[in-house]
C-alpha cells in the first residue's frame, strides 16, 4: 500500500505554518492537546525555578537553534498558540515528574539484515497524539539536495519521534527521565538538526559531542554503510555506544555508565519494571537474530504481546499510554515501513524518499 506523507516545503517558519493549513480539521484538537498538557502541569509551571529555566532555555534556542525556533513560531502562528507556550509544552517531557502514564517506546538498531541496515521503533504516547500523529515530508530550498521524512505529531516540530534523510541516515528516540535537566539542545530539536546537518552516523556523533544537551532520552542511529550508534543524553554531555556488528536496543531507562549508576531509583517502580521487562525481551530477540534477520521477524517482534510487563506492542487501557505507531527505517532503500496504530492489527504502509 502506498502512503502519502504531508508535504511541507519552504523556510522553517513557513513549514511550521503549513501544518495547520494541511490539516485544518485538527486545529482545535492540537489546541486542546497543548492546553491540557499545560493545565496538567500548572503547579509545576508556577515554580519560579522552572520559569527561570524555561526563559534560559528559550534564550539558548534563539542563539543556537534559530531555525528550530522559527519552525516553532510558525506552528504557533498556524494554530493560534503563543510560541513560548508551545516551547513549554515541548519541554514538559523532560520537566514533568507527575503521575503520567508509563512510557513504552522500544527501539532496535542493527547494522545487518536481509534488507540492510535498519532502525525500528514502537512509538507509545497518550490518547491525544493518536489522532495527531502524522508522517511529514520536509524540503527546504536553502538546504539544496536534502529531504527529510519525519514521524511526529501535528503541533510539534520536525523529528518529534523519528526520521530519515535522503542520505539514508535514520534515527529514533525514547524518553528517559533525567533528574536535573539543564540548558542545552532539547532532544526533538537535536534529532531534527542531525537529519538536516549530517549524512552519516559519524557526522551525527561529532555534532552530538560538540554541543550541550538538556538531558533525558536515548537516540538510535543508522546509515546505509551499516554504522550504528546508541546515544544516551544527559546534561551537558552524552554517552554513545557504536557498533558495526551487534544490535543495539533501548527502552526507557539508562543502560550506559555513568548515567545508569547516577539514575538508579529515578523511575517510579511501575515504569522501571515495565522498561526493564521490555529491554529483556528485545535482548533475547537480538541474541536469536543473525545478520539474516528478515523484515517479517522484526515486524513480529514489534507486534509481540509477551506475558507480564514485557509486551512490546502495548494497547491503551484506562487512558494510559499505548503504541500509536510502529516504524522500520530501511536505510539502503530509503524507505519507511509504517504502521499507523498497533502493528499487530494494522496494515503496513511503505513510504519512500
Amino acid at each position: 500500500m502506498v502512503f502519502e506523507a504531508i508535504h511541507l516545503s519552504g523556510a522553517p517558519r513557513i513549514r511550521g505554518r503549513q501544518q495547520a493549513a494541511f490539516a485544518p480539521t485538527t486545529v482545535a484538537s492540537v489546541r486542546v492537546a497543548v492546553d491540557n498538557r499545560l493545565s496538567g502541569a500548572k503547579e509545576l509551571l508556577e515554580q519560579a525555578e522552572i520559569q527561570t529555566y524555561l526563559e534560559k532555555q528559550w534564550e539558548f534556542l534563539l542563539q543556537n537553534a534559530p531555525t528550530h525556533v522559527a519552525e516553532v513560531e510558525g506552528i504557533a502562528e498556524g494554530y493560534g498558540i503563543s510560541a513560548q507556550d508551545l516551547s513549554t509544552y515541548l519541554h514538559l517531557g523532560i520537566l514533568d515528574r507527575g503521575p503520567a502514564p508509563e512510557d513504552g517506546c522500544s527501539t532496535y538498531v542493527a547494522a545487518e539484515s536481509d534488507f540492510g541496515p535498519f532502525v525500528a521503533k514502537n512509538r507509545d504516547y497518550g490518547g491525544d497524539h493518536r489522532d495527531l500523529q502524522r508522517v511529514f515530508f520536509h524540503t527546504d530550498p536553502s538546504i539544496m539536495g536534502k529531504k527529510c521524512l519525519f514521524v511526529g505529531s501535528l503541533g510539534s516540530p520536525g523529528a518529534f519521534s523519528s526520521g530519515m534523510n535522503s542520505s539514508g541516515l535514520a534515527l529514533v528516540d525514547t524518553r528517559i527521565d533525567y533528574r536535573e535537566p539543564g540548558v542545552g539542545w532539547l532532544r526533538y530539536f537535536l534529532m531534527t538538526e542531525i537529519l538536516w546537518r549530517a549524512d552519516t552516523v559519524d557526522e551525527a556523533l561529532e555534532f552530538i559531542g560538540s554541543v550541550p544537551h538538556a538531558g533525558g532520552g536515548s537516540l538510535a542511529l543508522v546509515d546505509p554503510s551499516g554504522a550504528i550508534a546508541s546515544v544516551e543524553l544527559g546534561h551537558p554531555g552524552a554517552v554513545a555506544k557504536t557498533s558495526q556488528a551487534e544490535s543495539l536496543i533501548h527502552t526507557n531507562h539508562y543502560v550506559f555508565p555513568p548515567f545508569s549508576e547516577e539514575h538508579k531509583g529515578t523511575l517510579r517502580p511501575a515504569r522501571e519494571i515495565n522498561s526493564r521487562a521490555r529491554l529483556d525481551v528485545l535482548r533475547m530477540a537480538a541474541e536469536r537474530h543473525t545478520n539474516r534477520t528478515t523484515l517479517q521477524e522484526m515486524v513480529d517482534l514489534f507486534s509481540s504481546h509477551n506475558p507480564g510487563e514485557g509486551s512490546i506492542c502495548r494497547h491503551v487501557e484506562n487512558g494510559d499510554s499505548g503504541t500509536i505507531s510502529s516504524v522500520i527505517f530501511c536505510c539502503e532503500e530509503r524507505k519507511l515501513v509504517y504502521y499507523d496504530g498497533n502493528p499487530c492489527v494494522t496494515t503496513p504502509k511503505w513510504i519512500s524518499l
